[in-house]
């Protein structure tokens, strides 16, 4: 079993984080927290980093030797892809590995662990899924698009308590995916995926400046109670 990872790294500034993958944070390049823990990860699972810039690739050459590099077309570094865009073009052009995994350096608290037993499960359990992805476990009512999700709000009896409307909301902290099912519908999530539950820390992922200061405070705590 081939197992190849693709870490997106653009160049184009971030739109709601200035510098967001290469600022200093809490004494490091902000990209090496999620990079030291995929470094743990198993040595026969290819890590690529994926980026239209060679700039990128030589800056993480400085701090790692473990890492492979995929240079990606222009359009792929664009607001306008996105993780299915992303994880396609891998397999277009990376299509020697049997399951393509897809994890972003803004999930800044997932484990290597974590990531390793989900990757582990899905492998393990090949004749049932053809992909897994990570969620959390939510309580409350959830409207979309207008409607409700998890409960009938016209029916007197719809009503379920609180506690009681259960729902799974995904990370978008990491993915995995079999080569087939890429290559048949390019997705990263197929038909039959596995819902892999984790814990809300771990969750946790850069989306503006206040997730930054949170996630700044959490490591000053960390390192505080050491």
């Amino acid at each position: 079993m081939k197992v190849a990872f693709q870490v997106p790294i653009k160049s184009v500034p971030s739109v709601r984080v200035k510098n967001k993958n290469f600022r200093n944070f809490c004494g490091k390049p902000f990209f090496c927290w999620h990079l030291d823990q995929l470094n743990n990860l198993p040595i026969n699972w290819d890590i690529y980093i994926d980026s239209d810039d060679e700039k990128v690739f030589n800056l993480i050459k400085k701090k790692y030797n473990r890492f492979k590099f995929h240079k990606r077309d222009k359009w792929y570094a664009s607001n306008d892809s996105n993780g299915n865009h992303l994880i396609n073009q891998f397999v277009v052009k990376n299509s020697e590995y049997d399951l393509i995994c897809q994890t972003f350096v803004t999930a800044i608290f997932l484990s290597h662990k974590t990531i390793k037993e989900c990757v582990e499960a899905l492998i393990d359990n090949r004749n049932i899924y053809d992909s897994a992805f990570l969620v959390t476990k939510e309580t409350g009512w959830v409207w979309f698009g207008g409607s409700p999700v998890n409960y009938r709000h016209r029916d007197m009896n719809g009503l379920p308590r609180s506690q009681d409307a259960e729902y799974y909301k995904e990370t978008t902290g990491f993915y995995a995916s079999f080569r087939e099912n890429i290559q048949k519908s390019g997705c990263r999530i197929g038909e039959k995926p596995l819902i892999y539950q984790i814990e809300k820390m771990e969750a946790f992922d850069i989306d503006n400046e206040e997730d930054l200061l949170e996630a700044e405070r959490i490591i000053k705590s960390r390192k505080s109670n050491a």
